[in-house]
Formats: structure tokens, sequence, C-alpha cells
């Protein structure tokens, strides 16, 4: 009797240690479903940029690449910030100075519609004086379309006392997120503020969620 209650136990035992394994077996045979909007394929573009050019970055649009970077003069060994705009197969390149030395481009956005952000930093200083040596530095915002004609612009240091900025990103509801050294401002097509938001710290990154809004 004690012999038939003990292998009753025992094939009981076995039934509880064999129940999850079936389970997990059962469960992993499920296949997953695969969302084909978030598979990329690397593409190799065939575009051939010019030696004296040095790409700083780039972006992409439907029917375009945006990019700015450094033009060296070989024969004064002097630089300058440009930036243009060139089909996918290599044709039809663009490039575009600004005007003003010592002018430099130090973040790009491009909208929906084709239109160009520029953050750029313009530097002045003055040597003449070896004991009052003057050093100074402002920071620009343009709005431009992809021939490089100027649609708005501002000064964000006489506007938002802004000694450094971050990044310039365009949204999707065609607006454009400026981000300074302590505040977040968005800014209509016109460059126009919309709303601003002050922050104490920031990590320096953004998300792009799949209805294209930033978080």
């Amino acid at each position: 009797m004690k012999s038939i209650k003990r292998f009753a136990l025992c094939m009981v035992l076995i039934f509880v240690m064999i129940l999850p394994l079936a389970a997990c077996q059962k469960k992993g045979k499920q296949t997953a479903t695969i969302d084909k909007n978030t598979v990329y394929k690397e593409e190799m573009l065939n575009i051939k940029f010019s030696d004296d050019l040095s790409v700083y970055n780039s972006y992409f649009s439907a029917d375009k690449v945006y990019y700015f970077g450094y033009k060296y003069n070989q024969t004064d060994g002097m630089a300058s910030s440009v930036w243009g705009t060139v089909n996918y197969d290599g044709s039809g390149m663009t490039s575009n100075k600004l005007d003003k030395e010592g002018s430099w481009i130090e973040r790009m956005a491009v909208s929906e519609d084709g239109d160009v952000y520029l953050l750029y930093s313009e530097s002045f200083e003055d040597y003449s004086d070896p004991d009052n040596y003057i050093y100074e530095n402002s920071y620009y915002l343009k709005r431009c379309d992809a021939s490089g004609a100027e649609k708005a612009s501002i000064n964000l240091k006489e506007k938002y006392q802004a000694e450094w900025t971050r990044d310039i990103i365009a949204l999707s509801d065609g607006n454009v997120l400026l981000i300074t050294g302590d505040k977040f401002i968005v800014l209509d097509k016109d460059l126009q503020e919309v709303r601003r938001k002050a922050y104490d710290s920031f990590d320096g990154n953004f998300y792009k969620i799949k209805d294209g809004s930033i978080s």
C-alpha cells in the first residue's frame, strides 16, 4: 500500500515538472509579426564631392540630399562655410556660401516642404589694441528655400540672449524646435515664437515617434 502511494506521489511530481516545459514549448512555436516599416536596407549613393569640400553633415528628403560643410581655398589656406543640395544620383549639385566672413554653420534642419533652417554663428575679433582684445560671437537662425533665397532670419543673441545653442529640429507640424543653452523654443515658419519652456538639465537626446512627433 505504501509503495502504491509513493508511486502515485512520484507520478504527480513528474506531471507538475513536465507541465511548464510543455507550455513553454507550445509558446515557443508562436511566430512573431514584424513591422516592415521598421526594417531598413542600406543603399550606397554615388555622390562625388569636390576634394576641397569637407562635408560635416547631411540630411535626406524625398528627392534630394542636403549637406553642409567647409570649403577650403588651397591658394590662401582659408576655409568658408557652405551648404547645398544634390540629387540622389549625384547630379544637380548646388553650393551656397554664407554672406559674411567669419560665419560658420553649426546645425541644419530640413522641413518636409524642402525649406532649410540654418543655425550659424558670426564671430568678430579685434587685435588692434594689445591691451584690449575684443572677441564677440553671435548666433543666428535663417530660413531659406533650397536655392538659398532667404525667407526669414533672427538674431538669437538679441532676441533670446542665447550665448550658445544646442540644436535645431524641424517638426512634423511645420514648426521648428530651437534648443538654446537653457530653453526649448518652438518657432513657426516666419521664425516667430509659438511657445517656450526653460530647462535645468538636458542630455541632448530626442526620439522621433512613429506619428512624426518628437519626444
